[in-house]
């Protein structure tokens, strides 16, 4: 099997280096990295990277090109925007230019795995799911906000009923190469959304295989429950957790085989304020930041089924 490791950024500098470095030296056989760059002005950059380019290891877009999909809806031009939503379409970007791998492994460059990556990634050898991720769960039990923009939209040659709408976490996954033309093909027909509903929801419309990659959901096999990770799914910001929406980790506890999100590197833009000028908002946050690490120490020390490499 085949494996492509993409590293989903949009800026580029030494941090990214050495994490591509890092899944480089630490993924078996059969596993080829590369970073996939969303940048309108590469230029900005200037020459520093273009022994990546030169290798293969770096594919690069912009919005432009991402909107030459034929996608009635999910390009639609009109009021479009990556973020929020549309950042998959930087994966299927890079599937087609790279289409002869069986598995395509996406990581946003604010995921860590705190132990080493053939570890995590070997354990799903076996697993023959076509999009095997994070925080599965029916979409009508998603708390406090319905992703509604971009909203979601059936393909034109089938209806979808509400209970048959699906919801996952997308910070890293590995999709298949038949999920990802079932993806391409209902795109096509017309379905758009925000693709953490899309993609789990097509593939589950047409009889492909989920899986979590831990937790404690339903799509999570026996052996892996209360591992890798966990969050809590009938909260907004999936806090508190160590793998959540909101908000950034700056430092986590050096326990193995744990996946953690967002760790964000110095300097890297956040999609929400870490900061507030009301002081009560301040203390508000605050405090569940605290009470944030009490539980997930809590759950380190009883709840977690720790893994040996």
């Amino acid at each position: 099997m085949r494996n492509a490791v993409v590293i989903k950024t949009h800026f580029l500098n030494e941090y990214l280096v050495a994490y591509y470095e890092r899944l480089k030296q630490e993924c078996s056989l059969g596993f080829e990295i590369f970073i996939a760059l969303n940048c309108e002005d590469f230029s900005a950059h200037g020459n520093k990277y273009n022994a990546l380019i030169e290798s293969g290891v770096l594919s690069l877009c912009d919005s432009n090109i991402l909107l030459r999909f034929p996608y009635p809806e999910k390009c639609r031009r009109e009021h479009w925007k990556l973020n929020p939503g549309n950042t998959d379409l930087i994966m299927l970007h890079f599937i087609s230019e790279h289409p002869d791998y069986d598995y395509y492994w996406g990581i946003e460059y604010d995921v860590h795995y705190e132990g080493k990556w053939s570890f995590l990634m070997d354990a799903f050898s076996k697993s023959s799911a076509d999009l095997l991720t994070t925080t599965i769960y029916r979409h009508m039990k998603t708390p406090g906000r319905n992703l509604a923009t971009p909203r979601f939209i059936s393909p034109s040659n089938r209806a979808y009923r509400s209970e048959a709408l699906m919801k996952s976490f997308l910070p890293i996954y590995r999709l298949s190469k038949r999920g990802a033309q079932e993806i391409h093909n209902a795109y096509c027909d017309g379905c758009g959304g925000h693709y953490e509903i899309t993609w789990p929801t097509i593939l589950y419309n047409s009889g492909f295989i989920l899986e979590d990659i831990g937790g404690n959901g339903p799509w999570v096999q026996p052996e892996n429950l209360n591992r890798f990770y966990f969050n809590t799914p009938r909260t907004p910001s999936l806090s508190p957790g160590t793998f959540v929406f909101r908000w950034a980790f700056k430092a986590v506890p050096h326990q193995a085989n744990i996946l953690w999100h967002p760790v964000k590197p110095s300097g890297a833009f956040r999609w929400y304020s870490e900061a507030d000028k009301s002081f009560a908002r301040w203390v508000t946050v605050s405090a569940k930041r605290v009470i944030a690490w009490f539980v997930i120490r809590a759950w380190l020390l009883t709840r977690w089924r720790a893994l040996k490499d």
